[in-house]
């Protein structure tokens, strides 16, 4: 019972006033799941018991119990009796409705890096809520992508694991894909959900999707541009200067120098040699983010986005007018 608590105490958060089902579990056809408003995470549990006790509550009786056998019992009062060796706790428990995703759509196998891919991507992921097609991953055929508006970066799965169309994965579900530490199998996709099976289908994660608004990606990658490598140095001098950068995050590269203001005598500078033929204002933040991605990046492309390449990624980078 522990194990499953454990998989599904992911959806349980702060009070909804509004849908109170939210912060709840619903025991029901010897199931156990958790919902919140982006998806719901279910797994086999060992009762028949029908009833939708309160998440904090039923999950810290659970927690308490550890490995002594616990028994279940719904009261006349409405609470569901928690029992595990000398310790009883009663349970709070709604009759508000309690709406679960369905698993539905065409099955697919995942790769075995999907979510360590995941979380390489997840710090691309953007936070303007007025693009809501960016506030997730796009997984379409063999790639997923993630844009934060200044970058866009795409990792290679593998054809072998392409969903049969095109799905955009909210950003909650991406970082509860991460907290579970555990690489589900396959999923199920639809136009209205996907669904994450983990085990041998027993247990899963499902979830909403959203609108794919998503521009046609090819258009940055039609030509290849010339792209230096990127040695240790630049990086270096980069991770120098962000402490000095300022509130704008200003970063000034050239053939020459990386610095963070355009004068010579302001700011702080690395002089070195660099594979930057041209002067150029970037975000230092944003470039950073590349470092562990970036073998190559066509700075020669400024000010139009600048391609970048490495083991099984490619993508974008928007710099600054100067």
């Amino acid at each position: 019972m522990l194990d499953a608590l454990k998989f599904v105490k992911g959806t349980i958060g702060r009070e909804d006033k509004l849908n109170p089902a939210l912060n709840h579990f619903r025991l029901s056809g010897g199931r156990i799941t958790g919902q919140n408003a982006v998806y719901n995470l279910s797994a086999p549990i060992n009762t028949d018991i029908e009833a939708t006790p309160r998440g904090p509550d039923f999950s810290k009786a659970i927690e308490k119990a550890g490995d002594k056998v616990v028994s279940l019992a719904m009261l006349e009062n409405g609470k569901l009796l928690v029992k595990a060796s000398k310790v009883r706790v009663n349970v709070d428990c709604t009759t508000e409705p309690f709406h679960t995703i369905q698993p539905e759509g065409a099955s697919f196998w995942l790769a075995p890096n999907f979510v360590e891919t995941i979380k390489r991507l997840l710090p691309f992921v953007s936070k303007d809520n007025r693009k809501a097609w960016a506030s997730g991953m796009l997984l379409d055929g063999q790639t997923l992508s993630a844009t934060d508006n200044v970058s866009l970066v795409q990792a290679r799965l593998g054809e072998e694991f392409a969903p049969p169309i095109p799905v955009v994965i909210p950003e909650p579900t991406l970082k509860e894909l991460v907290r579970i530490k555990e690489a589900p199998r396959y999923a199920a996709v639809s136009q209205r959900s996907i669904t994450f099976y983990y085990g041998e289908g027993e247990r899963w994660l499902s979830s909403v999707v959203l609108p794919n608004d998503w521009p046609d990606l090819t258009k940055f990658f039609m030509q290849k541009h010339e792209a230096p490598q990127i040695g240790e140095e630049f990086w270096q001098a980069v991770e120098d200067m962000a402490v000095f950068t300022g509130d704008d995050d200003d970063l000034f590269l050239s053939a020459g120098s990386i610095s963070t203001s355009r004068e010579a005598d302001a700011g702080g500078h690395v002089d070195g040699t660099f594979p930057v033929p041209m002067p150029m204002r970037v975000s230092c933040k944003h470039l950073l983010l590349l470092k562990t991605f970036a073998n190559t990046i066509a700075f020669g492309q400024y000010p139009a986005p600048m391609q970048f390449y490495g083991e099984n990624i490619r993508g974008v980078f928007v710099g600054r007018v100067m």
